[in-house]
């Protein structure tokens, strides 16, 4: 509404913006969804720019940056990530950077024990198709690796059991069967 004096009064001009409030509140919901998608997993989901600086992450990632940091998502830098065990994410990012969507998995040790997470990494394009960032996720898969391991385990042993039950064995002959040839008394 606007309001103008005149010499006889006032002059009152209303606007309808009504499409326009209900174009604000859907671009409002779908910003919540879009960040309830992101934040409820406990998947880590971020993205970097050419510089490789931190354009956007999830609950989860800024939890983990906080852990590492000691600092919040507004103060944390790349200076802040020089340590030798992230260097795979910087190099990463570069191979992402030429066009290239890929996939990694990364055993480490946390607290004596292994753990195993899949990295994936996605490039994001302007308008113009060019390249101008990089979409990660980290993903715990540690518990699947522990299954496949225990699997490829027992494969290992029924090939040595199956091995042994194919193995040629002696025959034996009338009198005392099982009993190896060479064993028999004469």
């Amino acid at each position: 509404m606007n309001i103008y004096p005149t010499k006889d009064g006032i002059v009152v001009y209303f606007v309808d913006i009504t499409e326009q409030k209900k174009i604000q509140e859907k671009i409002y919901n779908d910003g919540q969804n879009l960040r309830a998608i992101i934040n409820n997993t406990r998947d880590l989901i971020w993205s970097v720019d050419r510089q490789s600086q931190i354009i956007t992450g999830n609950q989860a990632f800024w939890d983990r940056v906080k852990k590492l940091t000691d600092k919040n998502e507004d103060e944390v830098t790349n200076a802040d990530f020089v340590d030798e065990r992230l260097k795979v994410f910087f190099e990463s990012y570069e191979r992402a950077f030429t066009d290239e969507a890929f996939s990694l998995v990364r055993e480490r040790e946390i607290e004596g024990k292994k753990v195993y997470e899949e990295l994936n990494f996605n490039p994001i394009r302007d308008l113009h198709d060019v390249v101008i960032g990089v979409n990660c996720l980290l993903r715990d898969i540690t518990e699947s690796q522990e299954h496949l391991h225990k699997i490829e385990d027992q494969n290992k042993r029924l090939r040595e059991i199956a091995w042994i039950q194919s193995a040629p064995r002696p025959r034996s002959s009338g009198k005392y069967p099982g009993a190896c040839p060479a064993l028999r008394p004469k």
